[in-house]
């Protein structure tokens, strides 16, 4: 069956990544030292928004 073979080259796929993969069109997120509040947001996200 195509579709299980699809979903078992993907987790293979994934296993074998060797950094953090992060897809967010924005993050927020408090300052390890300062507690202070960061929030990025995605500039095509930006422009959507105003």
């Amino acid at each position: 069956m195509t579709t299980r073979k699809a979903a078992e080259s993907l987790l293979v796929m994934l296993r074998n990544f060797k950094r953090q993969a992060l897809h967010a069109a924005m993050l927020r997120l408090a300052h390890p030292i300062t507690s202070e509040i960061l929030e990025l947001m995605h500039r095509y996200l930006m422009i959507w928004l105003n």
